[in-house]
Formats: structure tokens, C-alpha cells, sequence
């Protein structure tokens, strides 16, 4: 079991040890531990059998002591980012073909591309392109869910008018910007919407006195009574800017639900050109780590600075 000490589970990522029971696949010699292989039912790579792949060992850092992925060049992952010792044939990170790797893929034919070494997902061409940027490029940069939005942006790609529609952008809207690192977008909404807030704050507020006095009155209201209120309660001006508040917010989560994915793919595009730009590789991983994927933490701080400034402005004026 020496020689696949240190190497990782092709199903559950973790590095063997020397006194784990391995199963090798005897038809591309990939190695799994017994219980991972019996779940999964068989090898890993059933999908690449019947072409020229053949498992080899990753260098890892304590076959490479010399190599160190903060100073050193390396082999670059292009979805994950990660900087790998020089030759490294898959990224252990996300098994992703690198370098000789990809060669020896690529004499088999156009293999499929599936994002995060997922043969199970929805698989994609490693020769498309999304506005001319390579499948590859644009996934390193999306990161998380990788496979439904570069669906969708391939989706968009064969469309005159690139319509799609975001759900967890209308559910969370503006802070779902933040959370996918379009920081620019996210600020302009956020702004909008407290200004709009702000400028309908006394009128709503108004009218939530006026319907907390309506509800209070019709424990003792007659029928004729409680229809008549009701006539006289819609009527105002209060209530008729709130149902306009209501009604403007939730055009804006619908709208900002159409507009997410298209931008979106802008964004992803405009950054993957960017950082095929950076020629120095530690330059371009730190771009990666910068640019790419989300981030839960500014979504959460923004979100909570956005609840707070709408308590001290409604504090201070009211």
C-alpha cells in the first residue's frame, strides 16, 4: 500500500494511509478505499475507461520538498486557482487535468469537461467558449455551483435575447451582488434601495399607524361599519404609498432576478480575460483567491449594516 500512501481517494478525497485497505481499478489503475469503491459502486473514472487514461500519482508536498507554492512555479489549476508542483498530471484540489494531463486526455479526442472532476454532473466540451472565453476559464472564476450557472450561461450563449432567471438573486436581492463578489452592482442596488427607503419611510410608517388603528377598531365594529372603513382606509394616501412601495420593491427583486445572470456572465467573462492577463503566477492565484467564488462574510456584514442604518434612520426621524 506504500506507493499510494499520501495519494488521494478518487471518491472521497482523502489521502490514503499506509494501513488502509485500497481497491484499484484494473482498467485505469485509479485507487479508491474499499468502502468508497463499494458505494460508489466501481471506479471513479468509469467515465474516462475506454480512453487512453491512466491514473499516476500526484506529486504532493512531501514528494517535493523542495517546492514551495508561495514562491515557486508551479502547475496553475485553472478552475480552482491552486499553485501544484511542477508536472502534476491532476489538481488535487479539484481534479482537474493539468499539463501533461491534459495531453493525455487530449489524444484521446474532445473529451467532456465536467467542473470539479464530477462525472456524474452535467458535462461540458472543453473546446466551448462563453463570449469567446473558454469553458475552463469562465468555471474558475464562478468556483462554487460551477456546473448550473456555466449551464445557464452556455443556455445564454445560444440565445438572441439572453433571458434567464435567478432565484436566489430575487430572493436575495441586492446582497446576492456581494455574495458573488460584484461588489460595484451590489453597492449602486443597496444605495438605491435605502434611498427609496428613506424617501418613503414617513408615509409607510404612517400607514402602518393608520392600519394598527383600523384592526384596533373593528373589535367593536358593526359589518356596515367595518366595510365602510375599509372603503375610507384605502382611500389614503398613506396606504396607497404603501402598496406603491410594496409593489416598486418587488418589481425591483424581479427585475434585479432577470438581470442577475447576464451580468453575471459579463462579470465571470470580464474577469477570466483578466486574469489570463496576469502572466506571473503567483500574481494570477492571488487575483483568483481575490476575484473568483463567493463571499458569504461581506454579504452578511453588508447586510447587516443595511439593517442597522435602516433602524438609526427610522430612529432619527420618527
Amino acid at each position: 500500500m506504500g506507493r499510494y500512501s499520501g495519494q488521494k481517494c478518487a471518491v472521497c478525497s482523502e489521502r490514503f494511509r499506509d494501513d488502509e485497505d485500497v481497491v484499484v481499478c484494473p482498467v485505469c489503475g485509479t485507487p479508491h478505499h474499499r468502502q468508497c469503491w463499494i458505494d460508489y459502486g466501481g471506479c471513479r473514472n468509469a467515465n474516462l475507461h475506454g480512453t487512453d487514461f491512466q491514473w499516476k500519482p500526484t506529486a504532493t508536498a512531501s514528494d517535493r520538498p523542495d517546492f514551495d507554492e508561495k514562491k515557486d512555479l508551479g502547475e496553475i489549476c485553472p478552475v480552482c486557482g491552486r499553485n501544484n508542483p511542477p508536472n502534476t498530471l491532476f489538481c488535487p484540489g479539484c481534479g482537474t487535468p493539468l499539463g501533461k494531463g491534459q495531453t493525455q486526455r487530449g489524444q484521446a479526442g474532445r473529451q467532456p469537461f465536467a467542473p470539479f472532476g464530477m462525472p456524474f454532473s452535467v458535462q461540458f466540451d472543453d473546446q466551448q467558449t462563453i463570449r469567446g472565453v473558454p469553458v475552463r476559464e469562465v468555471a474558475a472564476i464562478v468556483k462554487v455551483n460551477t456546473v448550473p450557472y456555466i449551464h445557464k450561461f452556455l443556455k445564454m450563449e445560444r440565445k438572441k435575447f439572453p433571458v434567464s432567471f435567478n432565484w436566489a438573486a430575487f430572493l436575495f436581492a441586492p446582497f446576492w451582488f456581494i455574495y458573488r463578489r460584484m461588489y460595484a452592482a451590489g453597492t449602486i442596488l443597496i444605495a438605491l434601495f435605502l434611498a427609496f427607503g428613506i424617501a418613503m419611510a414617513p408615509a409607510v410608517n404612517a400607514a402602518y399607524d393608520e392600519l394598527n388603528s383600523f384592526y384596533t377598531a373593528q373589535a367593536n365594529a358593526s359589518v356596515e361599519q367595518m366595510e365602510s372603513g375599509a372603503v375610507q382606509l384605502l382611500k389614503s394616501a398613506n396606504i396607497q404609498a404603501l402598496l406603491i412601495a410594496q409593489a416598486v420593491n418587488f418589481a425591483a427583486m424581479v427585475a434585479m432576478g432577470f438581470a442577475a445572470n447576464p451580468l453575471y456572465r459579463r462579470c465571470a467573462v470580464r474577469r477570466a480575460k483578466k486574469a489570463r492577463a496576469v502572466e506571473e503566477p503567483l500574481a494570477r492565484e492571488k487575483f483568483m483567491r481575490h476575484w473568483s467564488g463567493i463571499n458569504i462574510w461581506a454579504a452578511i456584514v453588508v447586510y447587516l449594516l443595511y439593517r442597522l442604518i435602516g433602524m438609526a434612520v427610522s430612529y432619527l426621524l420618527f
